[in-house]
C-alpha cells in the first residue's frame, strides 16, 4: 500500500522469491512531477524490497534518467535479466527495448539496445520474459493495428528470433499491450482499450488453447504408362470419418502438398478426369511443422486401358488361354484377368459383359458349353476379387457361332488363324 502515490505506479516485476520488486513510476521531487525542457514528465524504474507486504528502501536505478523515460520493467525467471522500454537517445525508433544482466550481488551492466529484429522505427513497450520467450507490444511491426502483442525466443546464441505477431483474439485494430502468462502457459491477461470494453484501457483474461500442430503431406502423381508427370490432378485428404481435411490439385510438374493435422490417420485420394483414382494412407506424427515425403501417385488414362473397334469398347487383354478342353483359370489367365480387376476397381462406375469364343474345331454343341463355362468361370474369378457381381450383366458363351476369320468347319487354317477366334471379350457397356 505504501507504493502508492497520487501519480502513476505500474508494470511491476518481482524476482522469483517475491522480495525484490522492480517498477515504473512518474519522476517527482518533493511530491512534484519533474520535466524535462520539453515540458514532458517522465518515468523511472524503482527497485525495493517486500517486507511484511510493505515496500522497503524503494531507490532509482542507475539508467534512470530526467530527460528520457525507462519503464515497464520485467525480470527473468531467474534474476539475471532485465527487460524494460526506453525513449533514451541511441534507439532505433521513438521507444525501444532494453535489457542489462543483474549480477549475485545485484549489480547491474550497461543497457543493451535488443536491436533491429526486436525493435523498429515505431514503439516497442511492455516487455514480458517467461520461459526462454519476450513477449512485448508494438506499432512498428506489420500488424493488425495500433500496438499489437508479439512473441520472440530467446535463442541459444543470445539472440531473439523474428517476431511472430499472436494474432487474434490477443490482437484487434486497437492497442493491445501489457500482455502477461502464467509460469505452465495456459492462462493470462492482456490490456486493450478494443471496442466493447467498459472503459479505455481494459483488462482482458485468456486461457490459451492447445497449439496447434499441422504436417505437410507432398509427392507427384504421375501416368501410371508414360511416367510422366500429371497436371490438374484432384488431391484430397481424408480423416478416418471421410471428413475432408485439405484438398488441392497437382502443379504443371505433377507435384502436390497438403496441411493435415498432427498423429492422425490420413487417406489420401488422387482423381482427374478420364484416369483411374489412386489412394494411399498415412499416419501423421506429432511434430509441428514436419514433413512427409514422396506420396506419389500413379494414374492410367482410361484410354490406356481399353481398345475401341466399330464402336465398341473392350477391356485390352491378351487373349485368355484355357487348358484344351477345359475352363479352369490358369495362372496365365490370372494375369489377364487382372487387367479386368484393374480397371473395374479403378473406375468403380464401369459394367461389362463376357464374350467367350472357341474356335471350329470339335462339335458346335460341345464348343457352345465349353466357352459358355469358361465365359462363366472368368466371371466367377472377377466376382471372387471383390468386384459386385452386378456390375458384370452377362457371361455367355458363343462356341464357334462368332468367328473373326474364314476358318470355320471344313477349311484348312494353321495353329495361328484358329488361335484368333479363341477369345475372351470383356466388353463395356457402361462407364
Amino acid at each position: 500500500a505504501n507504493v502508492m502515490s497520487k501519480y502513476h505506479e505500474a508494470t511491476a516485476t518481482f524476482d522469483s522469491s517475491g522480495k525484490t520488486i522492480y517498477y515504473s513510476t512518474n519522476i517527482v521531487n518533493k511530491n512534484k512531477l519533474v520535466v524535462d525542457e520539453n515540458k514532458i514528465n517522465n518515468f523511472q524504474i524503482i527497485k525495493g524490497q517486500i517486507v511484511d507486504n510493505k515496500l522497503e528502501n524503494p531507490q532509482q536505478i542507475f539508467f534512470d534518467n530526467k530527460d528520457y523515460s525507462v519503464g515497464h520493467p520485467s525480470l527473468s525467471e531467474d534474476g539475471q535479466w532485465l527487460f524494460f522500454a526506453s525513449d533514451m537517445p541511441g534507439g532505433y525508433g521513438e521507444t525501444d527495448l532494453y535489457y542489462v544482466k543483474i549480477a549475485a550481488d545485484g549489480t547491474m551492466s550497461s543497457p543493451v539496445n535488443l536491436g533491429p529484429k526486436i525493435n523498429t522505427l515505431g514503439n516497442e513497450v511492455f516487455p514480458f520474459f517467461r520461459n526462454g520467450v519476450l513477449y512485448f507490444s508494438s506499432d512498428g511491426h506489420y500488424g493488425w493495428g495500433d500496438l499489437d502483442v508479439y512473441e520472440s525466443k530467446f535463442l541459444a546464441d543470445g539472440t531473439f528470433s523474428v517476431p511472430r505477431n499472436l494474432g487474434a483474439p490477443i490482437n484487434s485494430n486497437k492497442d493491445d499491450f501489457s500482455y502477461i502468462i502464467d509460469k505452465s502457459e495456459t492462462y493470462g491477461y492482456v490490456s486493450s482499450n478494443r471496442e466493447g470494453g467498459k472503459g479505455d484501457d481494459d483488462i482482458y483474461s485468456f486461457v490459451k488453447g492447445k497449439p496447434v500442430c499441422n504436417q505437410n503431406i507432398s509427392g507427384i502423381a504421375i501416368d501410371r504408362k508414360t511416367k510422366l508427370p500429371l497436371t490438374d490432378v484432384v488431391v484430397m485428404a481424408y480423416n478416418s470419418y471421410n471428413d475432408v481435411l485439405s484438398e488441392t490439385k497437382t502443379n504443371y510438374e505433377g507435384k502436390y502438398a497438403v496441411v493435415v493435422p498432427c498423429g492422425k490417420i490420413v487417406k489420401l485420394m488422387a482423381a482427374k478426369p478420364n484416369y483411374s483414382s489412386d489412394d494411399k494412407t498415412v499416419e501423421t506424427g506429432t511434430e509441428n511443422e514436419g514433413e512427409i515425403k514422396d506420396i506419389n501417385f500413379e494414374l492410367s488414362n482410361y484410354d490406356d486401358l481399353v481398345v475401341k473397334k466399330k464402336g465398341v469398347e473392350k477391356v485390352d487383354v491378351n487373349p485368355i488361354y484355357f487348358d484344351y478342353d477345359k475352363y479352369d483359370i490358369t495362372p496365365q489367365a490370372i494375369e489377364e484377368l487382372s487387367k479386368v480387376v484393374f480397371i473395374m476397381r479403378k473406375f468403380p462406375n464401369i459394367r461389362i459383359k463376357i464374350e467367350s469364343h472357341t474356335d471350329s474345331r470339335g462339335k458346335d454343341a460341345y464348343n457352345l458349353k465349353l466357352s459358355d463355362n469358361r465365359a462363366k468361370s472368368t466371371r466367377d474369378y472377377i466376382v471372387s476379387q471383390d468386384i459386385d457381381a452386378s456390375r458384370i450383366e452377362s457371361a455367355i458363351g458363343y462356341g464357334e457361332s462368332r468367328l473373326i476369320n474364314k476358318c470355320k468347319n471344313g477349311v484348312k487354317c494353321t495353329e495361328e488363324e484358329h488361335l484368333l477366334n479363341r477369345r475372351s471379350d470383356f466388353i463395356i457397356i457402361q462407364k
